[in-house]
């Protein structure tokens, strides 16, 4: 199996490359950081998945053009937000193209499903902001788990320490992005 990444920023790519080189597969990894590497070695090689950080105008322009050369080619794209899913939505990504997108930070389970062929991409997310933020924060926050179903952050028990500001810094981001909730004792409710 081969894949091709690109990520403008060598911590992030390091990181991704060191997640995939966990997984029990025999996968060859051609990393890129710019455009022109890029379309180099996608013409001169067959990848089975390409991975594109499309935040810059480089990724954008390497995901506009290779789907250009092959429509049907699995590229999963990677951002810290969902601007680029938001104009179209996942199911027309999924459905037009192989292609759908993961949420920095990138984790384990992710990639499983990757492999795994499942979906990464959950349609409703990218059509509700409400599911959307509340994602994004269950990864930036480690010390909370998010139950969708119930809209409830819960502590990670897994975790020996919870630390006061951990909950201070949730609740404010909460609270930036107008999102209502409760503080009960072992998790915070959202409010819809």
């Amino acid at each position: 199996m081969r894949v091709l990444i690109y990520d403008n920023n060598p911590d992030d790519l390091e990181y991704f490359c060191g997640l995939l080189k966990q997984l029990p597969l025999d996968i060859l990894i051609d990393k890129i950081s710019d455009y022109k590497d890029g379309i180099y070695l996608y013409e001169k090689y067959i990848y089975n998945i390409l991975f594109i950080d499309f935040k810059d105008d480089i990724g954008k322009k390497l995901l506009s053009d290779i789907l250009k050369i092959n429509s049907e080619q699995r590229i999963i794209t990677i951002n810290d937000l969902a601007d680029c899913s938001k104009d179209l939505g996942c199911i027309y990504c999924q459905t037009n193209y192989d292609k759908c997108k993961i949420i920095k930070p990138i984790n384990m389970e992710d990639i499983q499903n990757i492999f795994l062929n499942k979906n990464v991409c959950n349609p409703s997310l990218c059509n509700n902001d409400l599911f959307f933020n509340l994602t994004i924060i269950d990864k930036e926050y480690s010390t909370y788990n998010l139950n969708l179903n119930e809209l409830r952050f819960y502590k990670n028990k897994n975790l020996h320490s919870q630390n006061t500001s951990d909950t201070v810094n949730l609740t404010s981001k909460l609270t930036s992005l107008n999102i209502d909730f409760i503080m009960e004792n072992d998790y915070i409710q959202i409010i819809r």
